[in-house]
């Protein structure tokens, strides 16, 4: 399953793994300075582009793509370089993050019309409509179930309607401040050019332990992300759209560079 770790690879490991380490030695939450943030939030900084990708919201979410970029990494580099590897890398996690953030803007969007129709005119009916909407993840959250409960009780109270008005407003900052983290669009980027390049390479899955080609690895963990993404389940974090957005400019950049290419591996 693992070749020889390459010099560039290696780079890319001691940088993702001393982050993390140095953040949690250090107790230093660097998340909310450096993860990547939507065009259209407050906190977003052009440098997140480039630093969201060398953060991990946890050690199993670092430990997965790790192994990606062990697993893919090196063949790529092998065949390309260390230069043109690391070009790769980069450019297609910052365009995973600019589809995301896309994404992202057009959820805020839809989010934000719906927040100012229910400001103008609150009602219990509007309050559950923008909930399960928007926040399909409510009914786990008892406050918000009592507050919406409490609300169908007493439709006339104007204490409620403020109370409701003022949650909304704070829900819809968290879509438009929500931030994302993690190497996974880059890596998503190296499986895809590994199953373009290598498509009958074999590889060995951890789970289970069976061999399988690249070439279908890439199509089921690529359509594992497309339905994660269209059918998105209540307390999914998961950035499926960066991860579709690592493929699809992973594609687009090895079709430029492999025009006169036909042999394949």
């Amino acid at each position: 399953m693992f070749g020889r770790i390459t010099p560039m690879v290696k780079n890319l490991l001691i940088i993702n793994v001393g982050v993390h380490l140095l953040s949690w030695l250090l107790k230093i939450d660097v998340s909310d300075m450096f993860s990547f943030y939507g065009f259209h939030s407050p906190k977003f900084e052009p440098y997140q582009l480039f630093t969201y990708m060398f953060l991990h919201a946890n050690f199993s979410h670092l430990l997965f793509n790790m192994i990606g970029l062990i697993v893919f990494g090196p063949m790529l580099e092998n065949f390309w370089g260390a230069s043109r590897f690391l070009q790769y890398y980069l450019i297609t996690g910052i365009g995973a993050g600019i589809l995301y953030a896309a994404v992202n803007w057009m959820e805020f969007n839809g989010t934000s019309r719906d927040a100012e129709q229910y400001i103008e005119q609150p009602t219990p009916e509007g309050f559950y409509s923008f909930l399960r909407d928007h926040f399909p993840e409510f009914r786990a959250s008892t406050g918000l179930v009592s507050l919406a409960e409490n609300f169908d009780n007493k439709p006339d109270s104007e204490q409620l309607k403020q109370i409701t008005v003022s949650q909304v407003r704070d829900l819809t900052a968290l879509i438009r401040d929500g931030g994302m983290l993690g190497a996974s669009g880059a890596i998503f980027g190296l499986l895809m050019a590994a199953g373009l390049l290598f498509p009958n390479t074999q590889v060995m899955l951890l789970i289970p332990p069976i061999p399988i080609k690249i070439k279908y690895m890439a199509l089921i963990l690529g359509s594992l992300a497309i339905f994660g993404a269209l059918h998105k389940t209540p307390g999914d974090n998961v950035a499926h759209f960066a991860h579709l957005g690592g493929m699809v400019v992973g594609i687009i950049i090895i079709k430029i560079w492999n025009r006169d290419r036909t042999k394949f591996y």
